[in-house]
């Protein structure tokens, strides 16, 4: 990808058809195709700084992770990075570990947005960190540009790892309120459902997803797995590539769950 100035791509004679105070585009380097216009102040942040800066951090540490990509229209781009050596068991046979992610955009469409969760092993599922979030949200301006992102979002990969552990701490308290049968549980599923902003047509699905994890691995019943099969339908019924409004409605049921 490249900026350059609108004059490089454009006849000359659509000057005139130009937004005031687009000065510039980004374009696919190899077809000239434009993607998105743009003002002279626009940082571009490439998806292959962010990568590279990223597997480089990771290999000077000697930290065993693994990439996922995923692109919207070549224009919206989600990177995720799992840490495997940092596994910590929940219960038996239910582990998780940290990962990390950035959101970026070729069109101006996403801020550049580096965050951290906590991703279950069992259904790879994406759950919330129950503290304060750590979160780089920055315009595409000269301030975002010149590797200054991804140096913000490596210090706060630094502040983060010594403390994963402690983190967890909600999640094994969740363990440990148990049920004394799958009906309790499909109660506290449906109370969880009533009390927060979770689709009401998920409820079913969510009472499925539970049961079927109870009778694969032979765990209790317990808020954890009222947690992880209502997790598992925000992860797998998300609104858009990005999921925005299922990370909400999920930092609502565990809030809700830990407080009641």
């Amino acid at each position: 990808m490249e900026k350059v100035p609108v004059m490089d791509v454009i006849n000359p004679s659509m000057i005139n058809s130009v937004k005031k105070g687009i000065t510039h585009c980004i374009i696919k380097s190899e077809t000239r195709e434009i993607l998105s216009f743009c003002s002279e102040d626009y940082a571009l942040i490439s998806n292959q700084e962010i990568i590279e800066s990223f597997a480089k951090y990771f290999e000077e540490r000697d930290i065993n992770v693994e990439m996922d990509t995923w692109a919207y229209n070549d224009v919206r781009f989600k990177m995720s990075f799992k840490l495997l050596d940092h596994v910590e068991p929940i219960q038996k046979n239910d582990r998780v570990f940290p990962i990390f992610y950035v959101l970026n955009s070729y069109n101006r469409t996403q801020k550049y947005l580096f965050g951290m969760s906590v991703l279950r092993e069992v259904c790879s599922n994406g759950l919330t960190l129950w503290v304060n979030e750590q979160k780089l949200d920055m315009l595409h301006t000269p301030g975002a540009g010149e590797g200054i992102a991804v140096g913000e979002s490596t210090k706060l990969i630094n502040e983060f790892l010594p403390a994963f552990e402690e983190t967890l701490d909600p999640y094994y308290e969740l363990t440990e309120r148990e049920f004394a049968s799958i009906k309790d549980l499909n109660v506290r599923i449906g109370e969880v459902v009533e009390n927060t902003k979770f689709p009401k047509m998920l409820m079913e699905d969510a009472q499925a997803q539970a049961l079927s994890e109870i009778n694969k691995h032979g765990w209790t019943p317990s808020d954890w797995l009222v947690y992880n099969s209502l997790n598992f339908q925000l992860n797998h019924n998300a609104d858009n590539l990005l999921g925005r409004k299922a990370d909400a409605i999920d930092h609502q049921v565990l809030n809700y769950l830990m407080n009641y």
